[in-house]
């Protein structure tokens, strides 16, 4: 039993997180439809944008290498950076690659 979660105790079904919402049916065995307030119900998404470098790398293939960066977003931590293209972040967001602060 070590390590088992059980409802009510732990994890993302425990009381301080569903309590403000009205469990309105359920769905699948482990999926349930919620009713939100309408503050996030109208809108739940967010922008991610990227807040900085963190590091470089080039990928290398057989015929050509991809210079590529990896990317801090908005609303994420450093594990959860990720790498892309230089090129293409380069021309989305070229704010990222001045050298001035």
């Amino acid at each position: 039993m070590k390590g088992l979660m059980r409802f009510r105790q732990k994890g993302k079904l425990a009381p301080w997180f569903i309590s403000p919402f009205e469990v309105l049916d359920r769905v699948e065995a482990i999926a349930y439809r919620l009713g939100l307030p309408t503050a996030l119900a109208d809108n739940a998404s967010y922008t991610k944008e990227p807040i900085r470098i963190l590091d470089y790398k080039e990928q290398l293939l057989q015929t050509k290498t991809i210079p590529l960066v990896k990317v801090l977003w908005s609303h994420h931590g450093e594990e959860e950076a990720t790498w892309e293209r230089k090129a293409e972040v380069k021309e989305k967001y070229p704010h990222l690659f001045n050298n001035t602060p």
